[in-house]
C-alpha cells in the first residue's frame, strides 16, 4: 500500500503582495460569497471587493508580520504527521492543498497522481464541517480529479469537532492561558469562544457548522476541570 494523506486548508497570503489575489480567489467562490447571476457577475464582483478590501486587509496582515502564517503552520503539521505515520506505514506521504492560495488543491492532486498513491485519506483541517469550508474544498477536489482522473481507494474525514484529542488539545491551550493570568484573575475571568460566521441561509439550508461548533464548546466545557464563572459563545 502506498498511503497518501491530503490536508485541505483555506490558505492565506504569504506576503502583502498576495493579499489582493487571495481576496479575489476567496470571493470568486460562490460557496463563500453567493452572488445573483454568479455565472456572469461572480468574478467582477469579487474583483471589486478585493480591491476595496485590500488596504485594510494589508494593514491587518502587516500587523502580524506581513502575511498569514497559515501556510507555514500547515506544512509543519504535514511534516509532523508524515513522520508520525512512518512509524506505522512503509510508504506514506502527506500532501497540502489550499483552497485560495498556493499550493492549491489541483497542484496537490497532481502530485498525488505522480507519486502513485494507492490509498488516500482526505483530511480537511476544519474541525467543524461547513459548505463554505470543507464542502468548498471537496467540491474543488472533485473538479480537479475530473480534469486528471486517477483511481485509488479514498477515505474522507468530513469533520472532527468531537474527537477526544482535538478537545484535549483545546483544553490544554485554555488551561495554559488561564494559568498565565495574574493570580487574582485566575478565578475571575470570562471565557469567550469565537467562530467564523456564516450567512443565515446556509444554516437554514442545513449547514452543520453552527450545530457542530456549539457541540464542540459544550464538550470542552464539560471536560474542563476548572470552575468557570462565565462562559459564553460569540460568532464573529
Amino acid at each position: 500500500m502506498k498511503l497518501g494523506v491530503l490536508l485541505l486548508n483555506l490558505g492565506g497570503p504569504a506576503s502583502l503582495e498576495e493579499v489582493e489575489p487571495f481576496l479575489f480567489n476567496l470571493f470568486s467562490d460562490p460557496d463563500t460569497l453567493p452572488v445573483p447571476f454568479s455565472k456572469w457577475l461572480q468574478k467582477p464582483v469579487a474583483r471589486v471587493i478585493a480591491k476595496l478590501r485590500k488596504p485594510l486587509s494589508q494593514k491587518y496582515y502587516h500587523s502580524i508580520g506581513g502575511g498569514s502564517p497559515l501556510k507555514k503552520i500547515t506544512f509543519e503539521q504535514a511534516q509532523a504527521l508524515e513522520e508520525k505515520l512512518k512509524g506505522h506505514y512503509k510508504d506514506v506521504r502527506v500532501f497540502v492543498g489550499m483552497q485560495y492560495a498556493k499550493p492549491d488543491i489541483e497542484e496537490a492532486w497532481n502530485e498525488i497522481v505522480r507519486s502513485g498513491r494507492t490509498h488516500l485519506v482526505i483530511l480537511p483541517l476544519y474541525p467543524q464541517c461547513s459548505v463554505a469550508t470543507t464542502g468548498a474544498s471537496i467540491k474543488k477536489l472533485k473538479e480537479v480529479r475530473q480534469k486528471n482522473p486517477y483511481s485509488l481507494k479514498q477515505t474522507l474525514i468530513s469533520s472532527w469537532y468531537d474527537h477526544s484529542l482535538y478537545l484535549e488539545a483545546t483544553i490544554e491551550k485554555i488551561t495554559a492561558a488561564i494559568q498565565a493570568l495574574p493570580q487574582n484573575y485566575r478565578n475571575n475571568f470570562d471565557l469567550v469562544f469565537s467562530a467564523h460566521s456564516l450567512p443565515m441561509k446556509f444554516i437554514e439550508k442545513g449547514d452543520l457548522y453552527e450545530e457542530q461548533t456549539k457541540k464542540t464548546v459544550e464538550l470542552i466545557l464539560k471536560r474542563l476541570v476548572i470552575l468557570i464563572p462565565l462562559a459564553r459563545t460569540l460568532d464573529i
